[in-house]
């Protein structure tokens, strides 16, 4: 792959990779950093990437880990940007929500961990399909249904207790 190409290929899903990281740090530059990080890293390694068809799978793979690097670096909770909440979170089908119904589901999804977080944020965030879900994530279909199960399971039970208690 030219250096031109692979440019190209990073800004085309530069949004979608920023929402990604937006989603697992909740701060602005550090989100920027991880895509910095990522573009770099990803540069570096160019020659690792086998197949140009799986660029996006890829990118995305470095990106994740950069966030979960991050995390563990930082180890504490960041706080939600409202802003971040509205737009991010805003669609016409969910307009009967309120923002305190938004910010419990967002904070809810952000206490997740590990893989099952990535799979919820790839699967219902990003509206990835299971299949597209598992290649980003290098895991079979069945490993992404079971962890969409334990995660939807667990906002369930998490949503439940915030509303009745």
């Amino acid at each position: 792959m030219e250096d031109k190409e692979f440019l190209e290929r990073v800004q085309g899903i530069r949004q979608r990779l920023y929402r990604i990281a937006y989603t697992y740090i909740k701060n602005e530059e550090d989100a920027k950093e991880i895509i910095s990080n990522t573009v770099y890293k990803g540069y570096k390694n160019l020659g690792k990437l086998k197949n140009v068809e799986f660029f996006e799978t890829w990118i995305t793979r470095i990106l994740i880990n950069e966030c979960h690097q991050l995390s563990r670096k930082n180890q504490g909770k960041i706080h939600v940007s409202l802003e971040f909440i509205s737009d991010w979170m805003h669609k016409e089908s969910e307009e009967n929500y309120d923002i305190d119904d938004r910010i419990d589901l967002y904070e809810a999804v952000d206490s997740l961990e590990g893989n099952v977080k990535t799979v919820i944020i790839l699967k219902y965030l990003e509206d990835m399909t299971i299949k597209e879900t598992a290649k980003h994530m290098g895991i079979s279909e069945s490993r992404v249904k079971n962890y969409i199960h334990k995660g939807l399971k667990f906002l369930r039970e998490k949503l439940r207790g915030e509303i009745n208690g």
